[in-house]
């Protein structure tokens, strides 16, 4: 009896280490959306509705560099570079407006309302993502009735990765790099 306790108390453990232990689905995704906007730096990997794949860094309060469509720009407060066919060239503030959809829906990736008041949650359990466990949750907003958003999120109460289900389809984000991405200087 005392080897099965102990083995017992072993398992629990182990699972507590694997992933985190939440009980308030909408509790911890708030505590997510609260944990992300504390970041200084992280990086972002894209796959977009049409099949194309996007990555970017981003550095607070206002550095990015973001790799898309055989492009680059990188995005310094008003300076924006781009690069094409190996070529970087200054640009007019206005040139990365589009880009910037993409830059704002990886920086505000559904977690940017308040979770609790805005949102229905379900825990949708344990998963993986890669090697990282996480725990899923499944989201659908008030504000946003068209699309519905699943997060993974790691033991540091960060999200790892959410998938957004829209009209256009499905975009997929992964993160990484918390807080050590190399800084983001001008490219001419």
């Amino acid at each position: 009896m005392h080897s099965r306790l102990i083995i017992l108390l072993a398992v629990v453990l182990a699972s507590a280490m694997i992933a985190p232990t939440f009980a308030d689905p909408v509790g911890d995704l708030n505590q997510a959306r609260i944990a992300f906007a504390a970041l200084k730096s992280v990086h972002a990997d894209m796959k977009l509705p049409d099949g194309k794949a996007a990555s970017m860094d981003m550095i607070e309060p206002h550095k990015v560099h973001a790799t898309f469509s055989g492009m680059q720009f990188i995005s310094i407060d008003q300076n924006v570079w781009i690069n094409m066919g190996g070529r970087w060239v200054k640009a007019p503030a206005y040139a990365g407006r589009s880009a910037q959809t993409m830059v704002d829906t990886a920086q505000n990736p559904g977690l940017e309302t308040n979770v609790r008041r805005n949102c229905t949650v379900t825990d949708a359990g344990l998963a993986r993502v890669g090697r990282i466990a996480t725990r899923k949750y499944h989201m659908i907003c008030k504000d946003t009735s068209d699309r519905a958003i699943d997060v993974w999120v790691g033991m540091n109460h960060l999200p790892v990765q959410i998938q957004i289900l829209h009209g256009k389809g499905l975009t997929t984000i992964t993160y990484s790099k918390y807080n050590s991405v190399a800084d983001i200087t001008p490219p001419m």
